[in-house]
């Protein structure tokens, strides 16, 4: 019986905890939650990642909407406990609920919560693994990697941080689909 599944946005954490959880061995579902507005380099990373890795991955259609709600469809397939990527050195709010709840609820598991973005890329980069492209997109030094966020494009999450100026810069042309198609 599955008690838990593992959300994935094929981002740099992500990666990691997808990755402890194939190594695991435990019967964990990774689930990707796609939306209209998705980064199309995170299906590069998919596709890495799955070709060296046995596991049961499963995506769920979410359609056009700004952010994904990480319970939407799983539900459906009766598991109600997470494992996710989330670090809190990324905001305020995370590191509050760090603060709060520490590592592990009832109903959420976030194994590299204490990690810093260094030791997130030392882990990549020493397992071999994929590494989604938008990082390497720093703009000479203006966007520090540790803050792009490559789960979605477009949209009113996560505005702040330049990362509209950031997303306007290398994914212009997903941008202008995107309004296209409104």
């Amino acid at each position: 019986k599955r008690i838990c599944w593992c959300g994935v946005s094929w981002g740099k954490d992500s990666v990691c905890v997808a990755h402890l959880v194939c190594l695991s061995k435990f019967a964990v579902p990774l689930y990707w939650i796609r939306t209209d507005r998705e980064n199309p380099d995170c299906l590069l990373v998919r596709d890495e990642f799955l070709r060296s890795h046995d596991c049961d991955y499963h995506e769920i259609e979410q359609g056009d909407k700004d952010w994904p709600h990480w319970g939407c469809g799983i539900r459906e397939v009766g598991i109600d406990r997470a494992i996710h990527g989330v670090r809190a050195a990324e905001s305020w709010q995370r590191e509050l609920s760090a603060a709060v709840h520490g590592e592990a609820t009832e109903r959420m598991c976030r194994p590299i919560l204490r990690w810093k973005g260094c030791d997130v890329f030392a882990y990549l980069e020493q397992r071999g693994l994929p590494v989604h492209p938008a990082y390497a997109m720093s703009g000479g030094g203006r966007w520090h990697r540790d803050r792009i966020r490559v789960g979605t494009i477009g949209g009113e999450r996560g505005r702040g941080i330049g990362r509209a100026e950031w997303e306007t810069e290398f994914y212009g042309d997903v941008l202008a689909r995107l309004r296209h198609r409104r």
